[in-house]
């Protein structure tokens, strides 16, 4: 185990003083159901603090210190953080909502899928006495799993098979209508994930949300879909799920575009 991980899983077990900025669960990755999910509520001990829901591939709890929840980066170097494990003792693994590879998304309210790892650990450390954590998880897991229901990406309303162009970052990428938006992205050699999306990603399947991009100058394209707006709820209109959108005509695309 890595100094640093050493280090944060002793400050979870000792009883470390965890952040808590009220109930704020705004991931910016919605599971597109219309109404936010129930929390439970455990009902004796310190298992009383400890409340827990479930929102599609999302895993929201609130937890009491210790957590016993092990940490490590997604990627070696890279922003972004997974659970490597739960131990015996701690709430995480009481709560048996937590399990590994799940992808740390919030702490207290606050996005760290940007955070490097050492940042991540510092908000825990710093983070005020007397209350439970709230902490948004990502679960690849049940993302995989939902993939099979996502409804396949929509039949284009025009020709298929129509030479078009697509201009992303400055490049211009040879088209066809009717094809997939993401598929085509990645055979161009375009970077349509961030570096956690690249390890979380469901594969195309309409679960994750990580392959958003932005359809801009796209005279005829149809609107996105109520599938995608419940996906990417909170996100302006133009933001599609590349994985769920069909080319249909010259566009340019905006990759990775911000959240607002």
């Amino acid at each position: 185990m890595a100094p640093a991980l050493q280090q944060l899983f002793l400050f979870f077990l000792s009883g470390a003083l965890l952040p808590h900025d009220a109930w704020s669960f705004s991931t910016g990755i919605s599971s597109g159901r219309a109404n936010p999910p129930a929390f439970s509520a455990r009902s004796h001990g310190r298992a009383a603090m400890m409340m827990m829901a479930k929102e599609g591939d999302l895993v929201r709890v609130s937890l009491p210190k210790p957590l016993g929840i092990q940490l490590e980066e997604v990627v070696p170097g890279s922003p972004g953080v997974r659970v490597a494990g739960v131990v015996e003792g701690g709430t995480a693994k009481e709560s048996g909502e937590i399990g590994a590879d799940m992808i740390l998304l919030e702490i207290g309210g606050k996005d760290v899928t940007s955070a490097m790892f050492d940042l991540v650990m510092d908000t825990l450390v710093a983070a005020p006495a007397g209350v439970p954590i709230d902490l948004v998880f990502r679960d690849p897991s049940a993302a995989a799993a939902a993939a099979a229901e996502a409804p396949e990406a929509p039949a284009p309303a025009v020709a298929m098979g129509v030479p078009c162009e697509l201009t992303v970052g400055g490049v211009t990428l040879k088209a066809k209508t009717g094809d997939n938006l993401r598929k085509t992205l990645l055979a161009g050699k375009v970077e349509v994930y961030d570096m956690v999306g690249k390890m979380t990603n469901c594969n195309g399947g309409g679960q994750c949300g990580t392959c958003v991009v932005q359809v801009v100058e796209a005279e005829g394209w149809d609107p996105r879909s109520e599938w995608e707006a419940g996906k990417l709820k909170g996100r302006p209109e133009s933001q599609r799920l590349s994985c769920q959108t069909v080319i249909q005509g010259d566009a340019t695309i905006v990759t990775k575009p911000p959240k607002k």
